[in-house]
């Protein structure tokens, strides 16, 4: 019974003519040989036999009942050079799904019968000599345990006591199976074969008679266990290239999170971080009138206190309360500690400390009632002047005040606000701090009490009963110095939202002004602008990182080129072939994402640190950890496609021409 047949099988090269019209049929045992002069087409009829190389016309099919995957012998060896021997020997039983024990008795036992010693069993085949490789590859074709076993110049690197031992062997293995051998030592083919075909120019010279036969196409069965070995050998021989690599797109990666991070949480964290201001809702608010200069495109801006009917009309909406804004009585306010005088510091109101939020105090505790001998301070101030809670200071208020009475009698009225007081430390507070100045807090409603009780004399005696320091500011006109201008303005429950919803009243007529509103917004746009070349620097980090995933995805399966087409003769699968570089690329790009992870959380957590010391802003860097997932998936992603795209291209190049050009 026939086990194989070729039926009208042509193929060319370049436009030259390799195989023309050949037919022939082989039993399902017994020892053949094909013969000719070197380029008659003989190892291209036998790659076409094995079905790693396909015929341009012609059919070649095999008896259903003998179903397998050829067991071959190369003419150049092509062993897996950076592996074992043993492991080379093995590789055919593993594939066919043997455990590793089996496969190993069995090799070890062929590669002593081919008079392998047992030194070079673990030993890599590319240490060892031309002839040994030959015997090498002879062992492992055996082990194909196959019913077909093909070999390309099987003697050709052999001695001729070497050559006699292989020849022998596959004599033996004929009886059981059939052995197709390309050869050109015609004394040797002629003392072991049972029969050989010549070729001569791409023409049968000689044929078999050909039996009627029931006939299906060839049909490989494997295991993807035997994928695990070749894995970490890939890992063990690209070791490191596979550390460069992981390094590079760890770095790569991090740098991306870090700049996605800073860019998620920035504004976060600066609004968040806002709130903690303890004159947050503190606000000014002036009229505005605008004066041309003749002959100028110059314009003078004049400020004036605003009617308070129309303010609390216009923010009816916000809970808010209006005050007289006393900041040109203290413009000229200092203190002195120690002997020492200290001007360089701002003296900030807040309406009620009852209601601001006691975890912005950093030692000590807020005033409990609103006396103006009892203030907070920023940490600024405690670290620049070398105060702490408790400590005493002396302030001195002096303000001059001059009204023309338009009486020849008073002519001019002057008044001088006179405060001399001690003032104590009640707590330090610890608020955002960016563009943050020395800072005093005191009791507004404690200040204003003190206003009420202190009479302008003069004033006093020229309209004819008493006048307070309170009273005068409450009535005085709108363009009066004394009135700064304008009105203290105190939100109640103040958020960030308010205050630029507040601010964007703000128009020709009339100016919101807010300090803490200042300070955020220009906070906002400082990192704004950085945002941006943060986000150009995450995008290149991003691509970058993503070039080295593709370059290394497709470098690590297009130079494994030639392994890949021989594991695939040995009856490898292509789908398992590629998930050992799937694997190998995934593992780099996992350890990769984990790595950039724990370094992202380290220096996020460093940078963080040092923002909060510096500015009080509360994670300035902050991602949500789906993004880390989203990561992960976009990387493996990318990895597939880049192993999978060289393989799609592979489909058109045969096995065998792979192993020429390699």
């Amino acid at each position: 019974m026939s086990k194989i047949c070729l039926s009208s099988i042509s193929k060319s090269f370049a436009g030259k003519v390799i195989l023309h019209n050949v037919s022939l049929c082989f039993p399902e045992k017994g020892f053949f040989a094909i013969c000719g002069k070197s380029g008659c087409g003989k190892s291209t009829l036998l790659n076409i036999i094995a079905g790693i190389e396909k015929p341009e016309s012609g059919t070649i099919q095999i008896a259903s009942k003998f179903k397998t995957n050829p067991g071959y012998i190369f003419q150049y060896y092509n062993l897996l050079e950076y592996e074992t021997t043993l492991l080379n020997v093995m590789l055919p039983l593993l594939i066919q799904g043997k455990n590793h024990k089996e496969a190993e008795t069995e090799a070890s036992a062929i590669l002593q019968k081919i008079r392998i010693s047992k030194d070079l069993f673990f030993l890599k085949t590319n240490k060892l000599s031309g002839g040994e490789k030959q015997r090498v590859a002879i062992a492992r074709a055996i082990m194909s345990n196959s019913s077909i076993l093909l070999a390309d110049e099987p003697t050709g690197a052999l001695d001729s006591k070497n050559s006699e031992i292989i020849m022998t062997l596959l004599r033996e293995i004929s009886t059981e199976s059939l052995v197709i051998i390309v050869s050109h030592n015609n004394e040797l083919i002629d003392r072991f074969v049972d029969k050989k075909y010549i070729l001569n120019d791409g023409y049968l010279v000689e044929d078999y008679i050909q039996e009627n036969v029931s006939i299906k196409s060839l049909e490989n069965k494997s295991s993807s266990k035997w994928t695990n070995y070749i894995f970490r050998s890939n890992i063990i021989k690209r070791k490191k290239r596979s550390i460069f690599n992981t390094i590079c797109l760890c770095f790569s990666l991090t740098f991306s999170l870090l700049s996605l991070g800073f860019t998620i949480g920035k504004n976060n964290s600066i609004l968040h971080s806002s709130v903690r201001q303890i004159d947050l809702g503190n606000v000014i608010t002036s009229g505005t009138t605008n004066q041309k200069i003749e002959g100028s495109n110059i314009s003078i801006t004049h400020l004036y206190r605003p009617d308070i009917s129309s303010l609390l009309d216009m923010t009816k909406d916000i809970d808010i309360t209006y005050g007289n804004n006393y900041d040109a009585l203290l413009s000229n306010s200092f203190l002195v500690s120690d002997n020492k005088k200290i001007k360089d510091f701002n003296l900030t109101p807040i309406y009620d400390f009852a209601s601001v939020d006691s975890s912005l105090i950093k030692d000590g505790v807020f005033p409990n009632d609103n006396n103006f001998r009892n203030v907070v301070i920023n940490e600024v101030f405690s670290r620049i002047f070398s105060v702490d809670v408790n400590d005493i200071l002396r302030l001195k208020i002096n303000y001059l005040n001059i009204i023309d009475s338009s009486n020849d009698y008073f002519g001019y009225i002057d008044d001088e606000l006179k405060i001399d007081i001690d003032i104590k430390i009640s707590a330090i507070c610890d608020d955002f701090s960016f563009l943050s100045t020395p800072t005093i807090y005191y009791s507004y409603l404690g200040f204003e009490y003190e206003l009420e009780h202190i009479i302008m004399e003069n004033y006093s005696k020229f309209e004819g009963y008493e006048i307070s320091w309170f009273d005068y500011i409450d009535t005085a006109y709108k363009n009066d110095q004394i009135t700064s201008y304008s009105y203290r303005a105190f939100i109640d429950n103040p958020s960030y939202i308010i205050l630029e919803n507040l601010v964007s009243l703000s128009d020709d007529d009339l100016i919101f002004e807010s300090n803490s509103y200042s300070r955020i917004s220009s906070l906002i746009s400082l990192t704004d602008a950085f945002t941006y070349g943060f986000n150009i620097f995450a995008l290149i980090s991003f691509i970058g990182a993503m070039l080295i995933l593709g370059i290394m995805a497709f470098s690590s399966y297009t130079e494994d080129r030639r392994d890949r087409a021989i594991l695939y003769v040995l009856g490898g699968k292509q789908n398992d072939i590629s998930k050992i570089y799937l694997k190998e690329n995934v593992l780099i790009v996992c350890i990769s994402i984990v790595l950039s992870i724990m370094l992202f959380i380290l220096l996020s957590l460093l940078i963080n640190y040092i923002v909060s010391i510096q500015m009080n802003l509360k994670n300035i860097i902050a991602l949500n950890p789906l993004v880390f997932i989203f990561l992960a998936l976009i990387s493996i992603a990318i990895t597939f496609i880049f192993v999978l795209i060289p393989r799609r291209s592979e489909r058109k190049i045969s096995a065998a021409e792979v192993l020429k050009e390699e």
